[in-house]
């Protein structure tokens, strides 16, 4: 009777030594493919598509100002869209573009190798920037000024902000001569020449 209670016990002991075993050998495991899964993310890679169909760059200011621009770039037009939170304006200006512009920048872009990592940064306050890249209606790839950055980034930043330089809207042209003119860096109070831009007058 003593020796069946002991093979009993002592299967009792295996069986709970066993399972954990195998909790922590899963454990190890996942823990192992979740530093896999980061390395693989920070690989430097190509992530901008060459059928990518829009692009949308934004910058925006510290909080204090709060003005945001964001520019929608297609095969056919750049899209300027102005806004300042704190004094209500809404401005917005379109340039026809050649496609075959847009084509080469996209071209340009795809050959870049980099990577991004969101690190769900949730801090606010200060100024930055951001790149979203489409296809048809969908964001396949994204970045700003949080993310950690990996690889040519810059060159994708450079690319975009010269081509928008060189494909400005009239919108946006008189928006930074009457802002260069003012010595500011916000409308207080909008000047008559950009009255014409203004969403919903």
């Amino acid at each position: 009777m003593k020796k069946s209670f002991c093979v009993i016990v002592c299967a009792c002991w295996l069986t709970v030594g066993y399972g954990c075993s195998q909790k922590q050998e899963q454990q190890e495991l996942t823990l192992k493919q979740e530093q896999i899964q980061e390395s693989e993310d920070m690989n430097v890679r190509k992530p901008i598509k060459a059928n990518t169909t829009m692009i949308v760059y934004s910058t925006h200011t510290n909080s204090g100002v709060a003005v945001a621009i964001t520019y929608e770039i297609t095969r056919d037009s750049v899209t300027w869209d102005y806004h300042d939170y704190r004094e209500g304006h809404h401005l917005r200006d379109m340039v026809a573009i050649d496609a075959a512009d847009y084509d080469a920048l996209v071209a340009s872009l795809s050959q870049v190798s980099f990577s991004a990592k969101d690190m769900h940064d949730a801090s606010s306050g200060g100024s930055g920037y951001g790149c979203s890249f489409m296809k048809d209606k969908d964001t396949y790839f994204r970045f700003n000024n949080t993310y950690k950055l990996k690889g040519d980034y810059e060159s994708v930043l450079t690319a975009i902000t010269s081509f928008l330089e060189n494909h400005p809207t009239a919108g946006d042209t008189q928006c930074k001569r009457c802002l260069e003119k003012s010595n500011d860096d916000k409308f207080y109070r909008l000047p008559q020449e950009m009255e014409k831009y203004r969403v919903g007058k």
